[in-house]
């Protein structure tokens, strides 16, 4: 298995400075949440603005409420005004569209320029379930709010044998 490589709280910050501003907040949102990139670049405007932010993902096909900081909730509301159901990520291109997941491991490849790290969009979903195993030290709290089904999934994101 392929996996997603580990980053810092403290890397993960250096990497967020050098995005720009969309995906930065992207980037962050993606730590604090830990959801994938897909489901990110799906959210509503409508959905961010709540805090809890009730999200559905796609893949586990289960909805998750997850709390995020007032800080980045307040940074969040300050960028989007609006109650509606667009996206709040959209396209560069088309309003209508959510944003490109393509776009966004590009313009991340970019920003790690010169820092020597292999990051990838879904190292902010590992972040995030090292985070809450920090804190909690409970692997089935971390499984839990990662919808995974197995633990041995889980395990893989904490770098456990």
């Amino acid at each position: 298995m392929n996996r997603p490589p580990t980053v810092t709280n403290e890397q993960a910050h250096r990497i967020a400075a050098r995005l720009d501003f969309v995906e930065s907040l992207m980037f962050r949102l993606g730590i604090a949440t830990g959801l994938r990139i897909s489901d990110l670049v799906r959210l509503s405007m409508r959905t961010i603005r709540q805090n809890p932010l009730n999200v559905y993902e796609s893949k586990s096909r289960r909805t998750r409420t997850i709390k995020i900081s007032e800080e980045l909730h307040a940074e969040i509301l300050r960028r989007y005004s609006t109650d509606s159901d667009a996206y709040a990520f959209y396209s560069l291109r088309d309003v209508s569209k959510p944003y490109d997941r393509t776009t966004y491991h590009r313009k991340l490849k970019r920003a790690l320029t010169g820092l020597q790290m292999n990051v990838s969009a879904h190292s902010t979903r590992k972040l995030y379930a090292q985070n809450i195993f920090a804190e909690t030290n409970d692997l089935e709290t971390v499984q839990k709010s990662l919808n995974h089904l197995k633990a041995t999934t889980t395990k893989t994101y904490l770098d456990i044998e």
